[in-house]
């Protein structure tokens, strides 16, 4: 069987509770990530990010990679500036993450669409724009300059 690449979604399914990696947000990870042409939930997945994209204008998707030195998000952020999906300057705009509050983290990580939407209703909205990051990851958000050096 090749479908999702042999990833099954529910090896990641964990309580919100666990320590252990997954979760039911993260659990689609392996369902969404094969975006060939005969996938699909990933092609459609694809088409509803660059809806995204389109909607919130061109530092949204730097954005979104500034948020993680591992994984090659310094790697993709600069193959999306050499590629001409966004820009330098998008990527390199300066601003910093701020935290969600456990309480809205909890309600995020439900994965429910009420209890998402009750929890971008606990986070601060004034003075836009914004950008917000789970606390335990807010350490490896890749700053202007470092973002700077990576397109050197």
């Amino acid at each position: 069987m090749t479908l999702f690449n042999r990833w099954r979604r529910q090896s990641f399914d964990q309580p919100i509770e666990s320590s252990r990696n997954g979760g039911k947000v993260w659990e689609h990870w392996c369902t969404l990530r094969d975006i060939r042409p005969p996938a699909r939930i990933g092609i459609s997945v694809l088409k509803a990010y660059l809806a995204l994209c389109s909607a919130l204008g061109d530092r949204f998707a730097p954005t979104v990679a500034r948020g993680r030195r591992d994984y090659s998000h310094p790697k993709q952020l600069v193959a999306l500036v050499r590629s001409g999906f966004t820009t330098e300057q998008s990527a390199c705009w300066n601003t910093t993450p701020h935290a969600i509050s456990p309480e809205a983290e909890r309600l995020f990580l439900e994965a429910e669409p009420a209890k998402s939407l009750a929890a971008a209703k606990l986070l601060a909205w004034s003075d836009p724009p914004k950008y917000f990051m789970f606390k335990r990851r807010i350490e490896h958000w890749s700053s202007a300059q470092k973002v700077s050096q990576d397109l050197v």
